[in-house]
This record gives C-alpha cells, structure tokens and sequence, in this order.
C-alpha cells in the first residue's frame, strides 16, 4: 500500500510542476470564478424580489422538469 501512496504523490507533484497544469487550473478557476459571480448574483434578484418564496418555487419547478433558466 505504501508503494501506491508514493507513486500517487510523486506523479500529483510531477503534475503540479507541470506549466500546463498549472495554466489549465488557472483557466478552470477564472472559470468557476465567473459562474460563482452569477449565482450570487441571481440569489440576490431572488431575495430582493417582491415574492422571494415564490421565485424559489419557480427555479425548483424548473430545475425538476429539466427546463433551467438559459445559460448567459
């Protein structure tokens, strides 16, 4: 077992050196980064809508029948 372990931590070390790595971590989390802003951002339309339980009631009933709100 202890075999696996090390060769899993030297090919995670080998890979975290790696410039290309390194470049596609730094797009995937420019990337989540963005997503993130806009979920805030619609949570906060949410709660500061006029009917808060009634809009959440609308995103659940989207969500469940496959239909969500279109992709900006």
């Amino acid at each position: 077992m202890w075999l696996v372990r090390y060769l899993v931590v030297s090919l995670a070390k080998r890979a975290a050196a790696s410039s290309r790595v390194q470049q596609q971590a730094g797009r995937l989390v420019a990337s989540v980064d963005r997503k993130m802003d806009k979920a805030a951002d619609k949570l906060a339309e949410i709660v500061t809508a006029e009917g808060p339980a009634r809009e959440v009631g609308k995103q659940v009933s989207r969500f469940l029948k496959g239909r969500q709100a279109p992709k900006d």
